[in-house]
């Protein structure tokens, strides 16, 4: 898993939300109350919500959020949760290089 370049901060939060039959991430920076929204997923996966809900803490509206920084450092035995962290990443680092072009 590739560090994230342009990164704000470790502090800021990946949040996991629980809808009926999915998934839904957000990316939440540090002092913001801002939620962007990442991706949904194709289908509940209760690893990858038991990891969040298990590692993370409760989120004030709803869901679990966990920081960039827990997120780099999780087990990486587990197929799944690997494929969705590395998903996580993915998006989130097409979403920092946009925010960059933006602001330049």
């Amino acid at each position: 898993m590739k560090r994230l370049d342009n990164l704000r901060s470790t502090k800021d939060r990946i949040i996991c939300v629980s809808e009926p039959n999915t998934l839904c991430f957000y990316y939440q920076p540090v002092g913001s109350g801002e939620r962007i929204f990442l991706f949904r997923s194709k289908a509940f996966n209760a690893t990858v919500f038991n990891h969040f809900r298990k590692m993370g803490r409760r989120a004030p509206e709803r869901g679990y959020s966990l920081t960039i920084g827990e997120l780099y450092s999780f087990r990486k035995d587990n197929p799944r949760l690997l494929q969705t962290i590395n998903h996580i990443f993915l998006v989130l680092r097409s979403l920092l290089q946009d925010e960059d072009c933006r602001s330049a």
